[in-house]
């Protein structure tokens, strides 16, 4: 009776988490949800925007085979030489005016959000 009841708190607790998933991967632009009017204003500005979707700038093979993915999973566990700086990077102070100045750059929105 005990680990049935167990079971049930269990399945609920994921029914309940796979639901919350769900909701917010719908209701969060990112990740397709619905934009404003406004935002959809403002992407279809951009020079990327064309016949109601965003095109690449180069042209982009989204086609991988077997063989593609052996190589890039090679290339993954084998590393990137260049993947870590040389010498340390210089860390530059946050300044709340410059970012809150830049707000119309892509990238920044959530900054310009967080400083509300």
């Amino acid at each position: 009776m005990k680990s049935m009841f167990v079971a049930i708190i269990i399945l609920l607790s994921i029914t309940a988490l796979i639901a919350v998933g769900i909701i917010f991967m719908r209701s969060t632009p990112v990740f397709g949800g619905v934009f404003s009017k406004e935002k959809k204003r403002e992407l279809g500005k951009s020079k990327n925007y064309v016949d109601g979707k965003f095109e690449n700038q180069i042209p982009t093979s989204m086609d991988m085979g077997f063989k593609e993915s052996i190589s890039t999973l090679a290339h993954f566990i084998k590393g990137n030489p260049n993947g870590k700086p040389s010498s340390p990077i210089e860390v530059e102070a946050f300044k709340k005016s410059t970012v809150v100045a830049k707000r119309g750059l892509p990238g920044l929105d959530i900054l310009h959000f967080l400083s509300r």
